[in-house]
């Protein structure tokens, strides 16, 4: 490469490094803005359905989460809703103190299991009534993919990473608190 090109080379990369720096600079006042909201949930004790008759369940670290009906696995079936400064959240099983989390990268069809680390998910309501919303997409971060059953036909169902189908309240969960 000649001396000139290597000159022209390093010429743009200064201008493409400093129109990246003005864009990120321009958007931080948002992104901070982003980073600072709440929960759209309130943290505390939850069963998470999706339907009545059909609850998020826990089998064990690192196994994958399946769908039962209410009381098939006492104590599985209660999640922690951990509200993050971002307005995201985390999932921890009550019983096992396990985080809902992901096999590997985010890409469509990935299990859902459970792991020791936390996962953070985002909340994007479904639902909306009077009292507030009733229903949450859990959405992967940074990702547009949510958590919904899984297509597999095995039993007790899974849950895995899927791609949104727009206006589908199907893939949304139902959040009930749990009183004691």
């Amino acid at each position: 490469m000649t001396q000139q090109s290597l000159s022209r080379r390093r010429a743009l990369g200064t201008v493409a490094a400093t129109s990246l720096a003005a864009l990120f600079t321009a958007g931080a006042p948002r992104a901070a803005a982003a980073m600072s909201r709440p929960a759209p949930l309130a943290g505390g004790t939850y069963t998470i359905a999706k339907n009545p008759g059909q609850l998020l369940t826990a089998q064990g670290v690192d196994e994958p989460l399946v769908i039962l009906p209410p009381g098939a696995a006492p104590g599985a079936q209660e999640w922690e809703v951990v509200r993050l400064t971002h307005g995201n959240i985390a999932l921890r099983n009550i019983r096992q103190n396990t985080y809902v989390g992901h096999q590997g990268t985010f890409r469509p069809h990935r299990f859902a299991v459970t792991t020791s680390t936390p996962y953070e998910w985002g909340l994007s309501p479904a639902l909306r009534t009077s009292k507030g919303f009733l229903a949450f997409h859990l959405q992967a971060p940074d990702s547009e993919l949510v958590l919904d059953r899984s297509p597999l036909a095995v039993y007790p169902p899974r849950v895995d990473l899927q791609l949104p189908r727009k206006g589908d309240v199907r893939q949304a969960w139902q959040f009930r608190a749990v009183t004691k």
